[in-house]
């Protein structure tokens, strides 16, 4: 056991890291994007992003289902000081990740030879994006270890990759222009970017932490799948397919064009979301279930303050990015209502969040299969019963609803069988004095913070 370790210290160590990271890589992002929406037409962003959906179906087949389980043992494995168990375990999921990436890859290849038949218009572009599906596995991997090690440093591997498709974009810019093929080419080598980088940090601490570490014999990651592997299936892999299959039943009932303004409306959600700082729990808090009046203090607090921080993001939501993009975006302005419906789920985010990240932390395989059957099943039924009668309006009211289902029926479940975490209105409303004393410590916590990391001149 790190007896360095605390779990104060490292959210805010990696919230600081991650928020950093975060914001530069928003900043590009939102310039790449920008760009690609402004260049291509409505019809070609839908078209793009089917394909995509394609690319993250594949993703998630190809072990995806199984990080967020395997990155919970090995930061347990670590927690105890056992890197023996650590390495077995990781090494048995990069094969199993290896070999189903091979498999999903074929499948790409074979089915865009077999829908080719069909003349669709995405067919010729599965070969070249079965590239990145071999890259994002690889990301996924490495990214389950680093999360496991609460290892901040890599995080920056995202903002490279944004920055060379940035440098790529204006190449092709220049060169000859953007359409759908070359954007998927810069999408390609966004990706390159980030691996590569990420790779570099990977060899560096595998290197200093199993180096001269002997892997147990045990077989660990079959003990795992006996124990959790069918819902595994279930929540993962179907829930992935069925929310990147709701693009194709948009474009089967309505049109492209309206793929797009979905896909729009859906990723401006997408990246205010990303702005809660909520990413490090999941990761700190396997580290703390052993006591359950610790855990109960974290988990009331930080649903306490991310419902704050949910709300004000939803309100500036609302009144400022809409007008934002009216003005630099006009094409856009049909998804503006989807995206101001889009934006309870802003609220409900931080709640959902957390809850999921406790049922994953306890290994509730069975609880969280309801977000599967919310995303596999559910959410299709009430798309393909709102769709006809409120058009592309249906589906922003359907991922409201599936969220909103999905968020009451994980707490309910949460509030029954982890009593101790049931929560009473004065836990969330009421200001005490322990709130008091931890804003206090993380004031101190943070300057003394970007003292060390920003200004060491001031120390």
């Amino acid at each position: 056991m790190d007896n360095n370790y605390s779990f104060s210290k490292k959210f805010l160590e990696g919230e600081a890291i991650s928020n950093f990271w975060n914001l530069a890589s928003y900043g590009i992002i939102s310039l790449n994007s920008f760009i690609i929406i402004y260049f291509l037409s409505v019809y070609e962003y839908g078209l793009y992003q089917l394909i995509l959906s394609v690319i993250a179906m594949a993703v998630s087949v190809a072990g995806g289902a199984f990080d967020g389980l395997v990155s919970v043992d090995l930061s347990r494995y670590f927690g105890r000081g056992d890197t023996a168990s650590a390495k077995r375990l990781f090494w048995e999921y990069a094969a199993l990740k290896f070999f189903l990436m091979v498999l999903q890859v074929a499948v790409l290849i074979i089915g865009a030879n077999l829908i080719s038949n069909y003349g669709l218009a995405s067919a010729k572009f599965l070969r070249p994006a079965s590239i990145a599906v071999v890259l994002l596995s690889g990301q996924s991997l490495i990214n389950t270890f680093f999360k496991s090690k609460i290892y901040f440093s890599a995080l920056k591997s995202s903002f490279v990759g944004e920055i060379g498709k940035f440098f790529v974009i204006i190449g092709f810019l220049f060169w000859q222009g953007l359409d759908i093929e070359n954007v998927l080419i810069v999408y390609v080598v966004g990706q390159s970017f980030s691996f590569v980088f990420s790779t570099i940090y990977f060899i560096k601490l595998y290197d200093k932490i199993f180096s001269e570490v002997q892997a147990v014999k045990k077989f660990l990651l079959k003990d795992l799948m006996k124990i959790h592997g069918i819902w595994i299936f279930w929540r993962y892999l179907l829930s992935r397919i069925g929310n990147n299959i709701r693009p194709w039943i948009l474009r089967i009932f309505l049109s492209t064009e309206a793929v797009g303004f979905y896909s729009f409306a859906r990723n401006l959600v997408a990246i205010i979301v990303r702005l809660l700082p909520l990413g490090t729990l999941g990761i700190l808090f396997p580290r703390e279930t052993e006591n359950k009046e610790k855990f109960r203090y974290i988990f009331i607090r930080v649903i306490k303050y991310s419902l704050f921080l949910s709300t004000s993001l939803s309100i500036l939501a609302f009144f400022i990015v809409p007008s934002l993009l009216s003005r630099f975006l006009p094409k856009y302005n049909p998804a503006m209502p989807l995206f101001k419906i889009m934006i309870g789920i802003i609220f409900l985010y931080g709640f959902y969040k957390i809850l999921r990240m406790v049922l994953v932390v306890f290994q509730e395989q069975k609880a969280l299969a309801i977000r599967s059957f919310d995303e596999s099943i559910l959410a299709p039924l009430i798309l393909v019963f709102l769709l006809p009668v409120f058009g592309i309006t249906g589906a922003a009211i359907e991922w409201v609803l599936t969220y909103f289902i999905t968020t009451i029926l994980f707490y309910v479940y949460i509030s029954r069988k982890h009593v101790f975490l049931h929560l009473r209105p004065r836990d969330i409303l009421k200001i005490d004095k322990h709130d008091y004393e931890l804003f206090k410590k993380i004031y101190k916590m943070t300057v003394d913070f970007f003292k060390k990391k920003c200004f060491p001149i001031l120390k």
